[in-house]
């Protein structure tokens, strides 16, 4: 059975599986069609640009964020590492054998602590410094640490300012005595010294072992 359908433009009839109008030749093909295919077509267009520039903003995005950390990171770590560089640099030239208040010390043979550090006056006008002069003090716990007795007092300490060696003062019976020390005991008291008042730099120097002659140096001022 032959199937008719109508021409749109002039109103022929005309086989449906007909692609053109016999009577006038125009298009059987609906328009309809490819106009809906078309606004398909539109909106897959949109939708996949649509979603490629989303996933460009999503990745995107967070690679400029991660990268900006990493360079963040980077740049702490290498200033952590030039500190850490420099900490150790300065360890490394900073002598094991200087001390400062509050240090304690391991000769091996005794304990050293380093309590204290001050200018000094005194009442006797006989123990007044010469002009240009002061006084100044240091106190030191000595404990022995050893199996043996050990000989120890203010002879061992000795003090120099700017380098120069300064002259020892002894004063009273706060001073550290000058006696042997037998094995667990401790001793302390003070060591005097003049030294000149414009003085920038006051060391006191210990000898550790007279056989090595190493000795730990104390700063009162640097």
């Amino acid at each position: 059975m032959q199937r008719i359908k109508i021409c749109k433009k002039c109103g022929a009839q005309m086989d449906k599986s007909a692609k053109a109008c016999p009577q006038c030749g125009a298009p059987s093909k609906s328009k309809a069609g490819g106009i809906i295919a078309g606004v398909v077509i539109a909106i897959v267009i949109i939708s996949i640009a649509a979603g490629s520039s989303g996933n460009k903003n999503s990745t995107g995005t967070p690679t400029v964020v991660s990268q900006a950390e990493a360079n963040e990171a980077s740049q702490v770590s290498s200033e952590n590492n030039s500190t850490e560089s420099l900490e150790s640099e300065t360890a490394e030239k900073t002598p094991n054998n200087i001390f400062h208040v509050g240090d304690i010390i391991d000769t091996g043979k005794a304990t050293i602590t380093f309590k204290s550090a001050d200018d000094y006056t005194t009442d006797n006008e006989f123990m007044q410094p010469k002009e240009g002069h002061k006084l100044i003090c240091a106190y030191f716990i000595i404990e022995n640490t050893g199996d043996s007795d050990l000989f120890t007092g203010s002879f061992d300490f000795s003090c120099y300012a700017d380098n120069s060696a300064a002259e020892s003062h002894y004063f009273d019976e706060k001073a550290l005595p000058e006696d042997s020390l037998s094995p667990g005991r401790k001793k302390e008291g003070y060591v005097w010294y003049e030294v000149p008042v414009n003085a920038e730099k006051i060391e006191i120097e210990y000898e550790m072992s007279w056989w090595t002659q190493e000795k730990a140096i104390f700063i009162v001022k640097e």
